[in-house]
């Protein structure tokens, strides 16, 4: 049976382009859309049944497979023009603003770059074009098609034509696209990570930024939950015009000699936003002794033998656990919550009871040793509890508190354990509600969060009650609107050991040996940040470790601040706004423009200035120093 050579062409380089994307389909699926695409005009049905003509253009498919990929060299990387027409018009549009007072007007750029758009398109009709094998194809042919789309509207370019190509980064030499990658400041394309826990689709705040990228479209019902900016493999950072990947354009140059040496060639942190629709687990981070323990053990599961201290910054109202409460107030929660002294059993309670009144306010080394030894043993005992006796406790739990009518009380601790019970029903982690500290973070406050501490972001925030006791809504109902957001850094490693309010891998004995079972009020965790350089504009978050800082910067329309060089490499996003960020490269001013959802890596020693275009042009930079 002949197969038509075109449906035959296209479907096969469709079934390669969702391999190459990741965006796997069925190839069934992809046989019946070229298809009907081929066949629609004259009356065939829609999807075709498993008959010869099927068979035989399956197998036609997987021969033309291999001869595609042997035309193409087996290199699927296809640099496309459209990113570079976004960058390129994104430059040109903020150019043209500031050197001729807002003209042209809005509507003739949106038809230049439309036409610009549709010139890249019909590129593609010509293989003497869209397979020419020079030097920075994508971004030459984009400069091509916005010069076109400008010159059939009769537009001007703000400088001569081979000054704004310079400018652009559009040279077709080699030496011209490697300039590009090496510029002080360059925008990167940076992973999003689809955990259960994150918001979905467009609700989420890492869909939001990540949506500036060209290209990235969110599915409505597929969570969002981290936006990966650096150079860890499980989901690394490119630069948006070459595709290169950030770890490959790193130098001693742009690291700096000192941190080049000292951390291989590489960033010592990974910078992250967060966007949390229901609790993460009850969890620690390996100091780097166990992380290379562990990762010689289980290396699948723990991949790395780094450790993992790190800090969040809230974006959004937000809730966490963190390190465990004054023993004080554990021993209170096991006098009024008789349910969770029930399951620990009264050995084990009253022993640890006993220490707390014997200890009393004592800060000596001895009564320090024995009250860890006897909260390690509570939290042990705690963990290792059979799955029958938590569940049954837990629903003895969460029925007084509904039946008392406490659980509408926002903010209180008898709302958390009914609003984690709805989230992760019967869980061992509801308990530790009990143990560990229970903040609440305003935009702006920071929490750090050290090697071997029990730690869980939650979700919801205090004004959830009232959504989670509204009989009208369903028994799985969340609170999309008071999810919660933050930026996170750390040392770059993805190393978690969990215990509870999680569906994934409990490794409750490593959690129980690895924790230091330090006590104590939270407040000595929470930083609330320090003027940078004594500006009102930027705070500086500085924890005490050495692989990173954090600095917020807010520049308000028509504002300017300017940030000295930093010894260091940094990584920067803009999570509201619009601005400019302005530096010096050989001598000469540049700009890069910065709107919501944009990342730069800036190479060591940069002065950079921040200038404020629209709204409260925020920004957080991440930087090793």
């Amino acid at each position: 049976m002949t197969v038509n050579n075109r449906q035959l062409l296209a479907t096969t380089a469709l079934h390669l382009a969702t391999k190459q994307c990741e965006v796997p389909r069925k190839l069934r699926d992809v046989i019946n859309v070229g298809y009907w695409t081929v066949h629609q005009q004259d009356g065939s049905d829609r999807y075709l049944n498993i008959t010869e003509e099927y068979w035989a253009i399956k197998e036609s498919t997987f021969a033309s497979e291999l001869v595609l990929l042997r035309v193409l060299g087996f290199d699927l990387n296809v640099d496309t023009p459209y990113p570079h027409i976004v960058s390129v018009m994104d430059e040109l549009i903020d150019e043209s603003l500031r050197l001729n007072d807002g003209k042209p007007s809005d509507d003739m750029w949106r038809s230049a770059s439309a036409l610009a758009w549709t010139y890249a398109g019909d590129s593609f009709l010509s293989a003497d074009i869209c397979l020419a094998e020079i030097p920075s194809r994508g971004k030459c042919l984009a400069l091509a098609c916005v010069y076109l789309a400008l010159r059939t509207l009769g537009m001007e370019l703000p400088r001569p034509f081979h000054e704004w190509c310079q400018k652009s980064g559009g040279g077709a030499t080699a030496e011209n696209e490697t300039m590009s990658s090496e510029s002080s400041v360059v925008r990167l394309v940076c992973k999003t990570q689809s955990y259960d826990w994150g918001k979905l689709g467009n609700e989420s705040k890492v869909a939001e930024l990540a949506s500036a990228t060209a290209g990235f479209t969110p599915r409505d019902d597929a969570p969002y939950a981290e936006l990966w900016m650096g150079t860890h493999p499980n989901g690394a950072s490119v630069e948006l015009s070459s595709q290169k990947p950030l770890k490959d354009l790193l130098t001693k140059d742009n690291l700096g000699e000192k941190l080049h040496a000292q951390y291989q060639g590489d960033l010592p942190f990974l910078f992250k936003v967060l966007s949390i629709r229901k609790a993460l687990s009850i969890q620690a981070h390996p100091d780097k002794a166990l992380a290379k323990e562990l990762a010689q053990k289980r290396p699948d599961l723990y991949k790395d033998p780094n450790h993992k201290p790190e800090m969040a910054i809230a974006l959004t109202p937000f809730e966490a656990l963190i390190a465990f409460r004054p023993l004080s107030e554990i021993a209170s929660h096991l006098r009024s919550y008789p349910e969770f002294a029930d399951l620990l059993g009264s050995e084990v309670t009253q022993k640890f009871l006993a220490q707390v009144e014997s200890a009393g306010t004592s800060t000596s080394a001895e009564d320090a040793n024995k009250n860890k030894e006897a909260l390690r043993l509570l939290f042990k005992t705690l963990m290792e509890s059979e799955q029958d006796a938590v569940s049954k406790h837990v629903q003895q739990l969460v029925r007084r508190i509904e039946n008392e009518g406490k659980a509408g009380n926002a903010g209180s601790l008898d709302e958390l354990v009914f609003r984690l019970n709805r989230q992760f029903p019967n869980d061992i982690g509801i308990f530790c509600a009990l143990l560990l500290n229970y903040v609440t973070l305003v935009p702006g406050e920071a929490i750090f969060l050290a090697a071997n501490e029990p730690h869980a972001y939650l979700s919801g925030g205090r004004c959830c009650a009232v959504y989670l006791l509204n009989s009208s809504l369903p028994k799985s109902s969340l609170c999309p609107s008071f999810a919660l957001d933050c930026v996170e850094c750390m040392a770059a490693s993805d190393n978690v050991v969990r215990s509870g309010l999680t569906p994934k891998f409990k490794d409750v004995n490593t959690l129980v040996r690895m924790l230091t079972y330090n006590y104590g009020p939270a407040d000595r965790q929470i930083l609330r940040g320090d003027r940078y350089q004594g500006s009102s504009r930027t705070t500086l978050y500085d924890p005490p470790i050495d692989e990173f800082s954090i600095l917020r910067t807010v520049a308000k329309l028509g504002e300017k601040e300017t940030v000295k060089p930093i010894a260091g490499p940094s990584i920067l996003i803009v999570t509201e706004g619009l601005g400019k960020l302005i530096y010096r490269e050989g001598g000469v001013e540049k700009f890069q423009t910065a709107d919501q959802g944009y990342v730069f890596f800036i190479s060591a020693g940069v002065e950079v200035t921040h200038e404020g275009k629209d709204g409260d042009f925020v920004s957080y930079r991440a930087f090793c120093a």
